[in-house]
């Protein structure tokens, strides 16, 4: 495990040297940040104090080192270091990564079980043709339909944004969803999940899609494994033979796609932010992008990486809970 926790390093390494390389590769952030109508002085001068003019391995050897740190420099645009800036949306974006996983795994598994065991039934054909809309629909196309249907012509749903703001609701961290929990703002809850329930379905779609596909293929081969034929053999409820016996081999491969889903998800919030205009480090990393604020796009792009290898960490070792045969050595 110890070895698994230091191969973060070198993987967080090559994502900090490529990202840096793309971003120094796509020309002179001075004319994004300054306008058209700067002068060639007021863009020397811009490039002197951002550190510009020095070798591109000194910029990196400067940028790790603080990196090193905890300190990924300040936003360009507007001046506020970068760590607090993509910290203050990291809970949004954790907010509707987490629902959206678990909308996709719950409803995945369910799905996928229930098909399995009516192989060939009305509801197994229909689900698999919806867990194929879901993996071939694109987030945005997926979005606008979503804001076109249930937020203009039926209302039922806000178009975008993270909270209805006449409510006057201030947390004293990102975590929207839990900080009315804990406070028991039940109206205030309401509203929040009114405002999520779209861009985390979205979101969810593909992942659903992927999980009931996968949850049916692994389970229908376990089942005609020969120790699930003994189970029958033995006289035990159909339910107890799929549930217990069955089903807890079929969900390792299952584990391995939520685990990687997580990063699909994680990515794809850029989209989903983007349409819904939901406040979160997807969107961050757009505006920083469109502004050549180039240290936010690092820091948004180093959060999401390091999160993505943890997570894919917690996979590994949830492997070796789920399948006792599996040791990490």
């Amino acid at each position: 495990m110890a070895r698994r926790l230091l191969m973060v390093i070198p993987v967080m390494l090559g994502v900090s040297i490529v990202v840096f390389i793309v971003l120094t590769m796509t020309g002179d952030p001075t004319l994004v940040i300054l306008g058209q109508h700067a002068t060639p002085e007021q863009q020397a001068a811009l490039r002197q104090s951002l550190g510009l003019n020095d070798p591109i391995y000194v910029q990196y050897g400067r940028f790790l080192w603080q990196a090193v740190h905890g300190d990924l420099g300040r936003s360009w645009l507007t001046e506020t270091p970068v760590v607090e800036e993509v910290l203050a949306r990291f809970p949004h974006t954790v907010e509707l990564t987490l629902l959206a996983m678990v909308i996709s795994t719950i409803v995945g598994v369910v799905v996928g079980i229930i098909s399995a065991v009516r192989q060939y039934s009305w509801f197994d054909h229909l689900s698999m043709i919806g867990a194929l809309i879901g993996v071939s629909t694109p987030i945005f196309w997926l979005g606008l339909i979503f804001i076109s249907i249930f937020s203009m012509k039926l209302g039922w749903l806000p178009v975008a944004g993270r909270i209805d703001l006449t409510l006057g609701f201030e947390p004293k961290s990102g975590f929207y969803v839990f900080e009315a929990i804990r406070s028991g703002q039940w109206a205030i809850l309401k509203d929040l999940l009114k405002h999520i329930i779209l861009p985390a379905v979205a979101l969810a779609a593909y992942s659903m899609g992927l999980v009931a596909r996968m949850t049916r293929s692994s389970l229908l081969e376990t089942i005609r494994q020969d120790y699930v034929r003994t189970a029958r053999a033995k006289g035990l409820a159909e339910r107890v033979v799929v549930l217990k016996h069955a089903l807890k081999n079929a969900l390792i491969p299952v584990i391995t796609v939520v685990g990687l889903q997580f990063g699909y998800l994680l990515s794809g919030a850029v989209l989903t932010e983007t349409i819904f205009s939901w406040p979160g480090v997807g969107s961050l990393a757009v505006n920083a992008v469109q502004n050549a604020d180039m240290p936010l796009v690092e820091g948004c792009v180093l959060l999401v990486s390091l999160v993505f290898v943890l997570v894919n960490l917690v996979v590994d070792v949830t492997y070796a809970f789920a399948d006792p045969r599996i040791r990490y050595s």
